[in-house]
């Protein structure tokens, strides 16, 4: 037999089972020796439980129960604490963490309002989601811009998200994303969808950063050209590009695959940059004393490649022009606004296979 002390009731759900079975102590005990699996009896009657401490029970438990449920913030908030949220954030109204911590076990979805991290820091488990999911006529599930917006504008802040970061905001850059300072971790793909050229993009200055830091092929994605990342820095060798991609610098060494993606980092910082497929560069890239190695064909578009005491690797073509389809379905090549500078002694440009310009 085994036996059960309430000296080690620790919560009002203990409290109560152990009332039960103290009313069955002794009918149990003949019937315990019948049987295979012992059944717990009480070593003594439990001590009542006053007022105060029935209530501080239940005020425990609901803590317990928010932290572990979905949580709603519908009204503007301004943390006063750190707070923990085990499920599911739904946030449409504009949330301060005024330099506290909002854990979040599960996803965020973001459908309005501003998220303003003011010297706090925000992890998210699962995917942080600006956007909101809807069902069209017959059924399918569409996911609909949104206004709302990300701002991180301290260097303290701090954001970290585990998942995907999606984001389909359509604020205009004043009320929409302002990054411009702290670093933003993402371990999971970026979706970048916005509105248009100006409203709702990622579109990073400042001293913000943007560490990629997956442990497994993490795909990145820029629907236009007018998203970029700041400060680029990366812990995962497994990028995918794909649609347009872009960062102002490097802080570190940056290793990504591209099926003909198109991209261009204003300036390398004497880090390497390393493409492992078909690249087009469509804006000006400043190698200035890295590496930038193209493991397929090069493609410029426009703007200018500036090698300032740098290499250029490119292991297939490289090719200053622009490709399109005619009227008959042929292809034809255009001349193009770009061009290549080396004007220093230390300038390499190392190119395995055709050199085409126009």
């Amino acid at each position: 037999i085994i036996k059960l002390s309430t000296e080690i009731v620790t919560s009002l759900t203990d409290y109560l089972t152990t009332c039960s079975y103290n009313d069955y102590v002794d009918e149990i005990a003949e019937y315990n020796d019948a049987v295979s699996t012992p059944i717990i009896i009480i070593e003594k009657e439990p001590v009542p439980i006053d007022d105060e401490d029935l209530n501080n029970y239940i005020n425990s438990l609901n803590e317990v129960s928010q932290q572990y449920s979905n949580r709603t913030f519908d009204k503007a908030t301004t943390l006063t604490e750190d707070i923990t949220v085990y499920g599911d954030v739904y946030m449409s109204a504009n949330v301060d963490l005024n330099g506290h911590t909002l854990n979040i076990g599960g996803n965020l979805y973001q459908t309005y309002g501003t998220l303003t991290i003011n010297n706090g820091t925000l992890n998210v488990v699962g995917d942080y989601r600006i956007e909101k999911k809807t069902t069209n006529n017959i059924g399918e599930v569409e996911y609909k811009s949104v206004f709302a917006g990300l701002h991180m504008q301290k260097a303290n802040d701090k954001v970290n998200i585990a998942g995907n970061f999606i984001n389909r905001s359509c604020e205009s850059s004043s009320d929409g994303h302002i990054l411009s300072a702290g670093t933003l971790t993402i371990g999971g793909d970026v979706y970048d969808w916005g509105y248009n050229s100006s409203y709702g993009r990622i579109q990073a200055t400042g001293t913000h950063k943007t560490v990629l830091n997956g442990k497994e092929k993490q795909t990145v994605y820029f629907d236009t050209n007018s998203s970029c990342f700041n400060i680029l820095e990366a812990t995962n060798d497994q990028i995918e590009l794909t649609g347009y991609f872009a960062a102002k610098s490097l802080n570190s060494n940056v290793t990504v695959s591209s099926d003909n993606a198109k991209m261009y980092i204003s300036d390398l910082k004497q880090k390497t940059f390393i493409v492992n497929g078909d690249i087009e560069v469509n804006r000006s890239i400043d190698i200035d004393g890295g590496t930038l190695t193209v493991n397929g064909m090069l493609r410029q578009t426009y703007g200018t490649i500036t090698v300032n005491n740098g290499t250029l690797n490119v292991s297939g073509d490289y090719r200053i022009q622009t490709e399109t389809i005619n009227n008959i379905d042929e292809i034809e090549y255009q001349s193009v606004l770009a061009g290549l500078h080396m004007q220093k002694a230390n300038d390499k440009v190392n190119i395995a296979g055709n050199f085409i310009n126009r």
